[in-house]
């Protein structure tokens, strides 16, 4: 007995040059998986690591099939996506930009009908807690207020990143040495 195949997808199909008697015209569309949370702990060597991300998937692509006829063939299940976020974590994630890219190159390489997407990342930083005057080699506490922010868009074979941190707060005390100092008033 030979393994089942999977169906062939539908032929990419346009909504505005079919369009329903009712005038109703299918637009540009995306859909996705939202907030995976994926916390990594690395422990390959005595003093192990941690990364925490919140993770998004949209893809974007002809899914009018899907919309038009019912046929989900050319619908990449979001349980799937959040999998797919789980999976590449297990490899190691390294900077949420990169660990963005990685996303969106393998959803757009692997799938034709998918021709791009946004996937959006938010890090929450933690910090070694302090034992007996020493940074503990695996206990950890949340860091600061600050959430670093990666934003990467695909459309095509273009790929944009966008990257920030959201909640970070500075100061800085005028003192000895402040005055004439590029982007720094000083009073009298």
């Amino acid at each position: 007995m030979t393994a089942p195949t999977a169906p062939e997808p539908p032929a990419p199909r346009s909504a505005a040059s079919d369009p329903p008697e009712s005038g109703i015209v299918l637009g540009a569309n995306q859909y996705g998986k939202a907030e995976v949370r994926v916390v990594k702990l690395t422990r390959d060597t005595e003093r192990h690591e941690i990364d925490d991300l919140c993770v998004t998937s949209q893809l974007r692509g002809d899914f009018t099939a899907a919309h038009v006829d019912g046929d989900t063939r050319c619908v990449v299940a979001t349980d799937t996506q959040k999998n797919t976020i789980f999976a590449f974590a297990r490899d190691g994630i390294g900077s949420p930009e990169a660990f963005l890219l990685r996303l969106a190159d393998h959803f757009t390489g692997s799938f034709d009908w998918v021709t791009g997407g946004r996937w959006e990342a938010e890090s929450t930083a933690w910090q070694r807690i302090e034992a007996h005057g020493a940074a503990h080699d695996h206990a950890f506490v949340r860091g600061g207020q600050e959430v670093r922010t990666a934003v990467v868009v695909a459309d095509g074979g273009a790929r944009h990143v966008i990257a920030g941190l959201r909640g970070s707060r500075c100061s800085r005390a005028p003192g000895r040495g402040s005055r004439g100092s590029p982007g720094i008033a000083t009073r009298r």
